[in-house]
């Protein structure tokens, strides 16, 4: 029987793993094109950052060794993780007890605890780590139960795992991480029943940028609008009122002195509520 020389074999394997990741031919159809919704410039952007190699996860660093020797030692490389090999191999386990050992997820732990609802990269920027690094360990803090993550609308924020945040407060801890949305929930505090031009004109944004500012509020459950003639006014709902008390603080209605008496003061000059058009400026 013919011997399968090393290189051959290598040879084969790495045409069996490109015709498998090659591009599929595309069968002829039609195609939908749908104007793109104006995005939102507070919204969280995912753009991909370099990163060097001591920052990639354990499991990562040995495939990278792998792929630069033969690509045939990451079979080897997976099913020693797979049947998790590294506890015999002097790692010392991570579980429920010493999860927070580590001075790294002890200060990601913390950061979460006092910043609900922090985003990905508003993390890594609080805790000056490496994105990598931070993934690992956020992957731990969730396995182990400490931590749990909330997607909403794309978006996706970290709380603390004590069933202390109902889901509409965790809605609404995410979108006050946008400036926008933060300024919008002022106006509708200081001035119910605020038209959509009303609120664009304050933002100084365009009126289709508060129309779907708006809907997707609208959406969550946090503000109900209604036509007023050919206008749409917009209202905030109860509960998320009381949860911008603890939230907001310049809520004008939780007790606000001094400063914040005066910059709701500000606002309430700066916005002027009207039931029809808005005056003009000149």
């Amino acid at each position: 029987m013919a011997e399968i020389r090393p290189l051959t074999l290598t040879f084969i394997l790495i045409l069996l793993v490109v015709y498998l990741i090659g591009p599929a031919t595309a069968t002829p159809g039609g195609y939908i094109v749908k104007p793109a919704p104006e995005n939102d410039p507070d919204e969280e952007r995912h753009e991909f950052t370099p990163i060097s190699f001591w920052e990639l996860t354990p499991r990562a660093m040995l495939i990278d060794i792998a792929l630069c020797i033969s690509p045939v030692l990451i079979f080897p490389v997976e099913f020693l993780f797979a049947v998790k090999l590294w506890i015999y191999l002097g790692y010392r386990k991570v579980a429920k007890y010493n999860v927070l050992n580590s001075t790294v997820r002890s200060e990601m732990f913390e950061c979460i605890c006092n910043n609900p609802g922090i985003t990905f990269s508003a993390l890594a920027r609080e805790c000056n780590i490496g994105k990598g690094t931070q993934q690992y360990h956020l992957k731990l803090l969730m396995r182990e139960h400490k931590i749990i993550s909330v997607k909403k609308k794309g978006q996706t924020g970290f709380f603390e795992n004590n069933s202390k945040y109902g889901e509409l407060q965790q809605t609404m801890l995410l979108q006050l991480r946008s400036d926008t949305v933060r300024q919008i929930y002022e106006i509708l505090i200081l001035h119910p029943n605020v038209s959509r031009k009303e609120v664009a004109r304050y933002l100084g944004i365009s009126g289709s940028s508060v129309t779907w500012q708006m809907e997707r509020l609208c959406a969550e459950g946090t503000v109900s609008a209604t036509k007023s003639g050919k206008y749409t006014c917009y209202l905030l709902n109860p509960k998320a009122k009381e949860i911008l008390r603890d939230y907001l603080p310049d809520h004008p209605v939780a007790g606000a002195t001094g400063q914040a008496q005066k910059e709701s003061s500000e606002l309430r000059s700066a916005v002027p509520v009207t039931s029809g058009e808005i005056p003009s400026s000149d």
